[in-house]
């Protein structure tokens, strides 16, 4: 009984070295290659071969096709990218994942002891973790982790014992079944791809099990079909906390490995044959010491991502048409504000983790602008019902930045309790400046509110040059508040948007300075009505200083603390 105790924990000790070797490389890779990942995730169009095409490409990069629906998730959710180009990011995520697969196959099960391969690995990537610079440290935490995830391959085989045939003789009963068969291999990929919360850590087992002929090449394969569903949790629990569309992305993920299961499984013995006809023809033979068997495997799970994309293209409208009748619209889901990246599941790395932020800050730096122009609708307008329609938007948005920057900064907080590079750390501060900036903007509006809370209980008016001056000054501030989020948009660093936010904030001054003046010559002169006035001069005074705050969150973002 010990020593079945023990075999078993050597097994799952092995996979979950494995999981952290494939964890520790994917973290390296994102930071390798972060800048370069957010570029061509935000750049993605509505062309399906282009989404498909950058899924393959940051999955393969990423190693992690759940860390990318997570991701592809929270920008849908966002409204980031549409329902289309995110369904094609998912089945390009689908395909990326397979690289893990070959890079196992091909260095993992070699003739020689891996620990000739994994271990140099291991020793060259270590003194890198001691280098001042911060992508040497990331290109150790790359080295070190494919050096794990090499080696965990030969603890796992070392650590399922022999098993004599007569002991795994009625697996031979299910193997020749049809559908009875084929559905408990696929149960068994998705619970073990649940437990592991890895499709790659559930391939290296079955590739181990098939290389000891515990299981059939065609059983292996259907549990890599299974893999495949189980793989689809991660991003239907990020979708439990997201809108309707973050909603409808998580069942495509999951209605598109299911489809592609039920099709793809009645031909699953032909398209082993073809494969392996395939191989035989081409002159690769088991007396060349080629694991036929592996790479058979490996070519099926290839072949059945690319296949199931390949039926899905063509298809994709008629399948977004029905995620939405399947997941329908509910009448306030545009309307109520919730954060939408930092909910989307657990914490990841820095870079995953800066990205969500930083694109919740955009939308809140959006929504912050957009309340310039209520601003000039509320002072046009005599309509009382309309006027306490947009001071009660302006009061609700004082609330959701107050909660925003509580929650982002927590979020924030959270990521600076691991060790950080240098670089992250001045990220963080950057992000963490530029939210308490908007909650302020926030705090300013909510001041206006009153001010004209004042204004309309009192009956207090303003003569056309007040109004003249005060709509010009809004404007001039709308436009402040546009550049500001564009430059949010654009990469750190970039002081072409800056050099115009100074430009706008000069001239936001000297309208202030033009209205003080006309404040202070109205009251000398007695045209304006002294409370009119101390209303106008507390208003130009709060709307000057949100182009302030809008210049400071600009300079920030280019690095200016």
């Amino acid at each position: 009984m010990l020593s079945l105790v023990l075999t078993v924990l050597q097994c799952i000790g092995a996979l979950a070295l494995f999981v952290y070797g494939m964890k520790t490389m994917s973290e390296g890779i994102q930071k390798l290659a972060g800048k370069n990942i957010r570029g061509v995730l935000n750049k993605l169009t509505n062309n399906r071969l282009k989404s498909i095409t950058t899924g393959i490409i940051t999955t393969s990069l990423v190693q992690s096709s759940s860390a990318i629906s997570v991701l592809v998730v929270g920008f849908i959710n966002a409204g980031i990218i549409t329902l289309r180009q995110a369904m094609g990011l998912i089945m390009g995520a689908n395909i990326g994942t397979t690289s893990t697969a070959i890079l196992v196959t091909a260095f993992g099960f070699l003739d020689f002891s891996i620990d000739t391969l994994a271990l140099p690995i291991v020793a060259i990537g270590l003194p890198l973790f001691f280098a001042r610079k911060d992508w040497h440290r990331s290109l150790a935490e790359f080295v070190v982790g494919f050096g794990l995830l090499l080696l965990s391959i030969e603890f796992l085989r070392n650590s399922i014992p022999a098993i004599d045939k007569d002991s795994i003789s009625f697996l031979e009963s299910f193997s020749e079944g049809q559908f009875l068969s084929s559905l408990i291999f696929v149960i068994t990929g998705v619970v073990l791809t649940i437990l592991f919360q890895s499709s790659s850590a559930t391939m290296a087992l079955v590739l181990v099990l098939c290389e000891q002929e515990v299981i059939t090449l065609q059983a292996a394969a259907i549990v890599i079909v299974g893999a495949n569903i189980g793989t689809t949790l991660t991003a239907n629990i990020a979708a439990i906390v997201a809108n309707v569309h973050g909603k409808r992305l998580a069942r495509f993920h999951s209605l598109f490995n299911i489809v592609g299961a039920l099709w793809f499984l009645p031909f699953m013995s032909i398209a082993i044959s073809l494969i392996e006809n395939a191989f035989t023809s081409l002159g690769f033979t088991q007396e060349m010491d080629f694991n036929l068997a592996k790479w058979a495997l490996v070519s099926v799970h290839v072949a059945f991502n690319i296949a199931n994309t390949l039926l899905f293209i063509p298809i994709t409208p008629s399948v977004e048409n029905l995620l939405k009748r399947l997941v329908p619209s509910k009448e306030n889901d545009q309307q109520e504000f919730k954060l939408e990246y930092i909910e989307t599941g657990v914490m990841k790395t820095p870079e995953l983790a800066l990205l969500e932020a930083n694109k919740e800050i955009v939308r809140l730096a959006q929504r912050s602008s957009e309340n310039c122009q209520r601003l000039i609708r509320l002072l046009e307008s005599n309509d009382r019902s309309l006027q306490e329609e947009i001071l009660a938007q302006l009061r609700k948005h004082e609330a959701d930045t107050d909660r925003a920057e509580e929650e982002v900064t927590r979020y924030l907080s959270r990521l600076t309790e691991d060790v950080i590079s240098n670089s992250t750390s001045i990220k963080v501060s950057r992000l963490l400046s530029i939210v308490n900036d908007i909650e302020i903007i926030g705090d300013l509006y909510f001041q206006i509110t009153k001010i004209f809370d004042r204004k309309i209980s009192k009956e207090i008016y303003f003569l056309p040059e007040q109004r003249d001056g005060i709509k010009s000054m809004l404007n001039t501030l709308h436009e402040s508040g546009r550049v500001m989020v564009t430059q949010l948009k654009s990469e750190e660093d970039r002081t072409t948007d800056l050099e115009h936010a100074y430009r706008l904030e000069s001239l936001i001054n000297k309208k202030r300075n033009q209205l003080r003046k006309m404040h202070l010559k109205g009251i000398e002169t007695g045209d304006f009505n002294i409370k009119s006035a101390m209303v106008f001069s507390e208003l130009y005074t709060s709307i000057e200083r949100i182009g302030d705050h809008n210049l400071k969150i600009c300079e920030a973002h280019s690095g200016i603390l």
